[in-house]
């Protein structure tokens, strides 16, 4: 998001990944249930994972589809 309204991000989130597909929701939701973090993005990076990593990172949590 780019104007006025942006978040200016102070922090990046690398989770490197590999067939964490059963870990990997409870990671994530620790992140977000964080109260004093700081505005930051979640980048999760998966090496090759042969199990549903890719898919969990791919269509989002929620069903939803993310870019990368």
């Amino acid at each position: 998001m780019t104007g006025p309204d942006a978040v200016r991000l102070e922090a990046s989130v690398v989770i490197p990944a590999y067939n964490a597909e059963r870990t990997l929701d409870a990671q994530l939701t620790a992140l977000e249930q964080q109260s004093d973090a700081p505005p930051h993005e979640i980048l999760v990076c998966d090496n090759g994972s042969t199990d549903g990593t890719a898919a969990l990172v791919r269509h989002g949590r929620d069903g939803t589809l993310t870019s990368g």
